[in-house]
């Protein structure tokens, strides 16, 4: 039997669509972007076909004989494909532009996220570098790295007590139960 998830839209309620953006900042500029080109290439597209039109259908209003002449219909559909076909290749001209504005942006994103779990993976836990990315990802990977470092300096004080107390030939039961307790307060539940 199927489960409805919290987000899943309950029977009887319309579905609503909600945007997620990856990246707020740089996802709203390249859409502010695209609006604002998209008005003047518009407006550019629209003044060319008006000034062409008005020539094509002046030259046209005192023709006397139209023989041998291109029918108007073929010259206005051929004006209004060239100003659609320079429509399009602005358009597709922008949205490359935007992909590899996005592209480059994302991997570098990834390159530094890279580069802190290739230290934490070669448990190089010591302070980390400053990145130039603030993404939310590489928030969180600082904040993960920052928490794992004090659980393991945590760890590593928590063993050096127990050392000393080992160490000593007039440590009692207690405190070595006690400083084992503590070291075993700072291993995750998985390796209890």
């Amino acid at each position: 039997m199927n489960t409805l998830s919290a987000n899943s839209p309950q029977p009887g309620q319309p579905h609503q669509r909600k945007i997620h953006y990856i990246d707020h900042v740089l996802q709203k500029w390249l859409l502010i972007a695209l609006v604002v080109l998209e008005v003047i290439v518009v407006s550019v597209a629209g003044a060319i076909l008006y000034i062409k039109l008005n020539t094509i259908v002046d030259e046209s209003l005192y023709r006397i004989h139209f023989a041998g002449q291109p029918s108007i219909f073929t010259v206005l559909l051929k004006e209004s494909l060239l100003i659609l076909g320079g429509l399009v290749a602005v358009n597709l001209v922008a949205l490359f532009i935007a992909d590899r504005i996005w592209s480059h942006y994302v991997r570098n994103i990834l390159l530094a996220l890279r580069g802190l779990l290739s230290s934490t993976c070669d448990l190089d836990l010591r302070a980390d570098v400053v990145v130039p990315q603030g993404h939310k990802v590489l928030a969180l990977a600082l904040a993960w790295r920052h928490a794992e470092r004090a659980h393991h300096l945590a760890l590593h004080d928590s063993l050096n007590a127990l050392e000393s107390v080992a160490m000593e030939p007039s440590a009692s039961d207690g405190e070595f139960r006690a400083r084992l307790l503590a070291v075993r307060r700072c291993l995750p539940e998985t390796d209890r």
